[in-house]
């Protein structure tokens, strides 16, 4: 049997819950913690004790018995501590977004691929269960032709909390559309492809950043988004909406908001939203996978002959989703369509 592979995990905020149970269920090892938060270090002392615990990202990756590092820092501290990974030569899982621009996302893509230091963005919400059954039955053709995408992420949140991620300007990471915008931005563009416009109405209605986003995306196929962040919702609407030429995907799992649509809540533990014609629905099986797949992904590609290429999450995907960030925030200010012209988007 292989060793597994050591982790490093550089923030214990997010990283408790979000990355450290689905490091260990993909078998690897959380071998050592970066934090300096008093109460976060006992945590990480007493449900990881066999963790070694230091400071900061430095000292993490001054560790020379570390396989990979996972970065789950402030997104306005990415670049910083992606170059950081990349200059101590060790490969790197780094939270969403991959920066807070474009121009920052392309600018880690370029130094890791010169130094050939691999690396994935942690888009772990493509393991969740609709985008999973949607993407199954996209390849199946089950909806026939895929048009149309209504996707949200709907929060109620009247007493706003004061982090960084609510505080800080988006130069710095802060605001939804950099916090839950890269789940919904990935996805579409897993499921309809490249972008050719974007419409944007971005506020801060009650948080210093903005707390409630709605984009429209043109893809370059043809197909339609209509993508939701937001955390001043009290009525949240369906979580997703899948439209196809022969049929619909109805999805409906707010987590702490799913009384808004009982009746779209899943038939049982075996399946995932449903597949609807008209007047008829069906319960969707659900797609085996999970959060931990994404880790299973990386471990693998750590020991292929060109890791890089066989991360989960290809470097790229960073980029695509800035891009989409980028022109969002330029047609909210000028409230106007703005478009993207990629070489690769033909």
């Amino acid at each position: 049997m292989m060793a597994p592979i050591r982790v490093g995990l550089a923030g214990y905020a997010a990283g408790r819950t979000l990355h450290a149970p689905f490091i260990l269920e993909a078998g690897g090892e959380i071998a050592a913690i970066a934090t300096s938060n008093p109460e976060r270090v006992e945590q990480a002392r007493a449900e990881h004790p066999q963790a070694r615990i230091v400071d900061d990202l430095d000292a993490l990756l001054a560790l020379d018995d570390l396989d990979l590092v996972a970065i789950v820092t402030p997104s306005g501290k990415h670049v910083q501590h992606a170059q950081a990974a990349i200059a101590a030569g060790r490969p790197f899982v780094i939270e969403k977004p991959l920066a807070p621009s474009a121009e920052e996302a392309r600018l880690i893509v370029d130094e890791a691929t010169s130094a050939g230091v691999p690396f994935a963005v942690y888009h772990q919400r493509r393991w969740d269960p609709a985008p999973l059954v949607v993407l199954d039955a996209a390849r199946r053709g089950r909806l026939g032709e895929t048009w149309r995408l209504d996707f949200g992420w709907d929060r109620w949140r009247p007493v706003p909390r004061h982090r960084w991620r609510e505080d800080a300007p988006p130069a710095d990471g802060g605001g939804v559309l950099l916090d839950l915008g890269p789940h919904v931005i990935d996805f579409a563009l897993q499921l309809l492809g490249p972008v050719a416009s974007v419409y944007a109405e971005l506020r801060s209605r009650l948080s210093p950043s903005d707390d409630d986003a709605f984009l429209a995306l043109t893809h370059v196929r043809g197909g339609i988004t209509h993508l939701t962040t937001t955390s001043v919702t009290a009525q949240p609407r369906l979580r997703m909406n899948v439209l196809g030429s022969q049929g619909a995907y109805v999805y409906h799992d707010q987590v702490e908001e799913s009384y808004a649509y009982p009746h779209w809540n899943d038939a049982d533990a075996e399946h995932a939203g449903w597949f609807v014609s008209g007047p008829e629905r069906e319960p969707a099986p659900r797609v085996p996978g999970g959060h931990a797949d994404f880790y299973r992904g990386v471990f693998a590609a750590l020991g292929a002959p060109d890791p890089q290429a066989a991360m989960p999450v290809e470097a790229e995907a960073g980029v695509r989703v800035a891009e989409v960030i980028d022109a969002a925030r330029r047609s909210s200010a000028c409230r106007e369509i703005v478009g993207l012209h990629r070489a690769d988007a033909h």
